[in-house]
């Protein structure tokens, strides 16, 4: 939560700030994909040594195209599993949201629900209570019908992946063939 005033924004940083460190993009682009990786879409990719993909994806605002993403779950195919990193994703478009997990499902999927304030207080409103809201509306998300990952994904996540790239987190965690890991995420996926 923040509090905002025309001079100045108050918030509390001790939960990310508090806590130990747990990503360097440094340290992943020299250790693990020794500087030696594919780029596009705002995506690094490569297959480790393990013959296990990986995906860094650092901004949910980089937007996804689906020819740029055939080319590099094609390039991936040959994996035996995927890891999607988000760690330190500041969240971007819900829609690249929606366009990346649908390469991971296989059925119209009902990825969670949102319900809207029912009044605001004007005259005629009886939105002043706390659970004023309307009724619970479903969000599916369809499967492409372009390429999609279908083996072992594991989602890694941290304090820093906040928003859109909390929503992905959450939405991913619910697939049946996908482990997510890491630290707890950064939230902010309430669209205020």
């Amino acid at each position: 939560v923040n509090l905002i005033a025309a001079h100045d924004t108050s918030r509390y940083w001790d939960w990310l700030y508090g806590s130990p460190t747990n990503y360097d993009e440094r340290i992943i682009d020299e250790y693990y994909l020794n500087f030696d990786y594919r780029y596009t879409s705002g995506i690094k990719y490569k297959i480790l040594p393990q013959n296990v993909g990986y995906m860094y994806y650092g901004s949910f605002s980089s937007t996804i195209g689906d020819g740029n993403l055939d080319q590099i779950l094609a390039y991936l195919s040959t994996s035996t599993g995927l890891i999607i990193d988000v760690r330190s994703n500041g969240g971007g478009s819900l829609s690249n949201v929606e366009t990346l997990v649908s390469r991971f499902i296989n059925r119209k999927t009902v990825v969670g629900y949102i319900s809207h304030k029912t009044g605001f207080g004007g005259e005629y409103s009886t939105g002043f209570g706390h659970q004023d809201f309307s009724e619970l509306y479903p969000i599916e998300y369809s499967p492409s019908s372009r390429i999609r990952y279908q083996k072992p994904v594991v989602v890694l996540a941290n304090r820093g992946t906040f928003s859109a790239g909390n929503n992905f987190v959450s939405v991913m965690k619910a697939l049946p063939n996908v482990i997510v890991i890491g630290d707890c995420t950064g939230g902010g996926s309430g669209l205020p």
